[in-house]
């Protein structure tokens, strides 16, 4: 009984190429991702493969569209592409538009196959027929070499550009900003994680602020904070960096942070639940999206926390704002607010979903 092939499928192709006729040679063009590219000595025709060896990965239209622009700069005569995990129906229309073969991995286990055969196929628009070398009787005109090839020499082995297109499965890298964003963006997820993290941090910071306040005042607390119901979620506020500011006739005249004020309050604690809240959001969004996410989607889809998170600090400072006799008190919608608000958890819920991905 034959042992388990334990080539790699970039090896696999590479042998094929070469047991078929071709000169054959591989380079990995990004991680997961190799070109195999071959020569044939006796017609100078070339002959390019893409191979995506990650049963995970995907080939996606970008990554058609890469390999387009990197068979035209090769003078590739025949293209093709070959994966062992899946090609997306819109990466196999795109390569049908440009003629290029999305080919079974098990096609390169034996050789004679049909690529030695193939045809060369033409990429996009049909090139006009060749004129008759003078002197050719009525046949067919002798196969057209690449420009700058030789007849027998091996293809080059220059750096390739990177591709553009994004690889959505692991073994994949270079992604486009545009598609990773795309893909990792959860805003219903964001958005119910976020009201979560709004929920619980705002619960935890308060609770220790008031307990941590009684004993700091032996039980007086009206002596450091007032009356009003509407104090009762200034500390959460002053844990997202936003003072209150107390205002009369149009102009503020005092700014209130407790955390600064009393000593015996430790910031860091405040700041620290906020920020492990949101932590936990961001992981719960990523870690429940049931499509493979590579680590930046997953951070992306964390950071979707921001879609419920900061609307409610905005909207809180209405609700926890008091008037009395022309002036008012409590948090207010500006720079600071928006900026520590984004900060808190994109930041966070973003590496929340990014560690999802690996834990």
């Amino acid at each position: 009984m034959a042992g388990k092939d334990t080539r790699g499928l970039e090896e696999i192709v590479e042998q094929h190429l070469a047991g078929t006729g071709w000169d054959a040679d591989r380079e990995e063009v990004a991680r997961g991702m190799y070109r195999v590219i071959g020569l044939d000595p006796e017609t100078s025709r070339r002959r390019l493969v893409l191979v995506v060896p990650a049963v995970t990965a995907a080939v996606t239209v970008e990554d058609i569209e890469w390999l387009v622009d990197d068979a035209e700069s090769a003078g590739a005569d025949i293209v093709e592409v070959t994966a062992a995990g899946t090609v997306t129906d819109q990466a196999r229309q795109r390569a049908d538009q440009y003629n290029i073969s999305v080919e079974d991995p098990d096609s390169y286990q034996s050789t004679g196959g049909a690529g030695q055969q193939r045809q060369t196929q033409s990429r996009g628009r049909q090139q006009p027929p060749q004129q008759q070398s003078p002197g050719v009787d009525g046949g067919q005109s002798p196969p057209q070499q690449s420009p700058g090839v030789d007849s027998g020499q091996r293809p080059p082995r220059g750096q390739a550009s990177q591709p553009r297109g994004q690889m959505s499965r692991e073994g994949h890298s270079n992604a486009n900003p545009a598609a990773m964003l795309s893909s990792g963006f959860r805003p219903v997820g964001g958005f119910l994680y976020g009201l979560l993290g709004f929920i619980l941090s705002f619960t935890f910071t308060t609770i220790y602020f008031f307990y941590r306040l009684n004993e700091i005042t032996d039980g007086n607390i009206d002596a450091v904070l007032p009356d009003e119901i509407q104090a009762f979620g200034w500390a959460f506020y002053n844990a997202n960096m936003v003072d209150i500011t107390v205002s009369a006739g149009g102009a503020s005249v005092e700014v209130i942070n407790y955390l600064d004020r009393i000593d015996k309050l430790n910031g860091v604690v405040f700041y620290g639940m906020i920020a492990l809240m949101l932590f936990i959001s961001g992981y719960s969004v990523a870690s429940r999206v049931t499509d493979p996410l590579t680590g930046p989607e997953g951070a992306v889809a964390g950071a979707s926390v921001v879609v419920g998170y900061l609307p409610l600090l905005a909207a809180g400072t209405f609700l926890f704002t008091t008037e009395e006799l022309g002036a008012t008190a409590g948090p207010e919608i500006g720079v600071t607010l928006l900026l520590w608000g984004i900060i808190y958890s994109v930041v966070f819920g973003g590496i929340g979903g990014y560690l999802s991905r690996g834990l």
